[in-house]
């Protein structure tokens, strides 16, 4: 074990690129990127953080840096249960549990945007949020009996415990 304080937090970042390390390409001085440090790295809420060209992407002008900087780990984690592991293809539904978390309403963006049909759940506040991230239909799982719901072809599961049974 090696002690790694005192030490700096943080694996995401949004920023401006304000230098380049010799031979870097795809990048320039000035632009907005968004991105996620290698598992081993910790220090993206410095002011400043030396990062791999290829742990980056370009930041659209209109989203905001605090948005971009919380789009990689949940990002992440929608697209590779979705996509890698989940096979999600258009025309599928998918029932996303908590649909209007960080997580969960990347599940029902991207899956929305590849052609499935969502149904979202969570609790009754979160019936809107979630539908406005484009959930098809919503059930609150204080109040609507989950069983209706029927057959869906992936069911992406962020809350855990109960919900399982």
């Amino acid at each position: 074990f090696r002690d790694r304080t005192p030490s700096i937090l943080g694996h995401e970042l949004a920023g401006v690129v304000t230098a380049l390390g010799y031979g870097t390409t795809g990048l320039s001085i000035g632009q907005r990127v968004f991105g996620l440090a290698d598992w081993h790295r910790d220090g993206t809420l410095a002011e400043y953080v030396a990062m791999e060209a290829r742990n980056l992407a370009p930041l659209p002008g209109d989203v905001d840096f605090t948005v971009g900087a919380s789009l990689p780990i949940s990002g992440l984690t929608a697209w590779q249960g979705l996509f890698q592991h989940g096979r999600l293809q258009a025309g599928q539904s998918v029932l996303a549990h908590g649909a209007a978390g960080a997580v969960g309403s990347m599940v029902t963006q991207l899956a929305r945007e590849a052609g499935a049909y969502v149904i979202g759940s969570g609790r009754a506040a979160d019936r809107q949020k979630a539908l406005d991230f484009g959930a098809n239909e919503f059930v609150d799982l204080d109040n609507d009996k989950l069983e209706e719901v029927g057959g869906v072809d992936l069911v992406f599961d962020v809350i855990g415990g109960d919900i399982q049974k």
